[in-house]
């Protein structure tokens, strides 16, 4: 199953599994962070594998993520920024993928950067990107048809016009106070 991205679809025509991971996260990002994160690291792994791949990079002898990424021969040719965020994911995928912890959603804006980051570095790398035609990073906007989100909107709007009726009613009095002065 495929799934449109709002960051990832550049990657679509050499990796679609790549955009549809970063899809798949962006979908989750607000309504189930914790699988959001969960994605992320596969979609960390997968961009290493694809590169030990494309590089005929010899393997170490497990082929455990944190061993792929402490190779010598991956450590000799990936940028540390990248290895870093691939870490980044690959430990806070782990946290998400082993606990029952309710708060990942804290880190899910900036690892959905991280991943979109190092999306832009193998577009580079590959060549199927320049710099000029990279995407910029486009922030998720929650959408939510939670009821009770929905009721928190429209008590805020009912909030909103009573204070917009009362801020008429103080310039109509103070108008008033400046005719009779």
């Amino acid at each position: 199953m495929s799934v449109q991205s709002l960051n990832f679809e550049f990657l679509r025509k050499r990796w679609p599994e790549l955009a549809d991971l970063g899809g798949f996260a962006e979908a989750y990002a607000y309504s189930d962070p914790q699988s959001t994160l969960v994605k992320l690291r596969v979609f960390a792994e997968h961009v290493t594998k694809n590169i030990y791949h494309d590089q005929r990079l010899p393997k170490p002898y497990s082929n455990d993520f944190i061993d792929l990424l402490k190779n010598d021969a991956f450590i000799a040719i990936v940028p540390s920024v990248v290895i870093d965020k691939l870490h980044a994911l690959r430990i806070h995928g782990n946290k998400a993928a082993h606990s029952v912890n309710s708060n990942h959603g804290k880190n899910t804006p900036w690892l959905l950067k991280e991943a979109f980051d190092i999306a832009r570095w193998i577009a580079i790398q590959y060549r199927i990107e320049t710099i000029g035609t990279l995407p910029k990073y486009k922030e998720l906007h929650y959408k939510s048809t939670d009821p009770k989100n929905a009721k928190l909107k429209r008590e805020k709007r009912e909030i909103l016009e009573k204070y917009a009726a009362k801020e008429a009613e103080n310039q109509r009095l103070l108008a008033e106070l400046e005719a009779i002065r």
